[in-house]
């Protein structure tokens, strides 16, 4: 009783779940011609890709790299 209070899709036996994602509605455009905005260049919506899980944020090295590659600094010249 406690379960089905917590998650009441498990009393549907032999159904699977409704999923909001999974909605057809929401896919049929996907793939389908529309308008391009051609003043607006393509690029990844990823912002820093040496920091994209919990595991390279924790990492030292992949700070450097992050700094280095993501963020990087005023090179100064060798004097």
């Amino acid at each position: 009783a406690a379960i089905l209070a917590d998650a009441p899709h498990f009393a549907a036996i032999n159904e699977a779940p409704a999923h909001l994602g999974a909605d057809p509605a929401i896919w049929a455009n996907v793939g389908k011609d529309g308008p391009l905005d051609t003043a607006l260049a393509l690029r990844s919506n990823i912002g820093d890709f040496y920091l994209t899980n919990p595991i390279a944020r924790a990492s030292v090295t992949m700070a450097e790299c992050s700094r280095i590659f993501v963020t990087p600094a005023q090179q100064m010249a060798a004097e």
